[in-house]
């Protein structure tokens, strides 16, 4: 049996505080959060970076296809350009079938144009394309 006497003098001598065990369970939970809350910020800024590089290549060929017709007649032809270092561009202009058009006026055209936009990310080469129709004088 053991003696109440030693039983009290083990809990008056113990002080108040964490153990060892207890101190290394919480600085790693603490240490595994802290990771986990890292990825996540990480993560969050690759896909927002990813964002902006669609919304930039967007606008270029948002500007890009307004300006034809315009400022650039519309000719079948391939042609290729940068915007800058990191963005370039591939225009294809292609006149469409008329065999199975019935009512096309004969002194207008129609015209399909395909537009990409390349660019180099993080992960390797990006591109968008954006395609539209225009008319234009025979």
């Amino acid at each position: 049996m053991i003696n109440p006497s030693f039983i009290r003098a083990a809990r008056c001598g113990r002080e108040g505080g964490f153990t060892l065990l207890e101190t290394l369970v919480a600085l790693s939970v603490l240490a595994i959060s802290l990771g986990v809350t890292y990825q996540v910020f990480s993560s969050a800024l690759q896909g927002s970076t990813l964002a902006d590089d669609y919304a930039q290549a967007s606008m270029y060929a948002d500007s890009h296809l307004a300006e034809i017709g315009k400022k650039v007649h519309v000719l079948p032809a391939i042609s290729e350009g940068a915007y800058n270092e990191r963005y370039s561009w591939k225009l294809e202009v292609q006149p469409l079938d008329r065999s199975n058009s019935r009512s096309v006026v004969e002194t207008v055209k129609r015209y399909q144009i395909v537009l990409n936009v390349y660019w180099h990310a993080k992960k390797g080469q990006r591109s968008i394309r954006a395609t539209t129709f225009r008319l234009a004088r025979a």
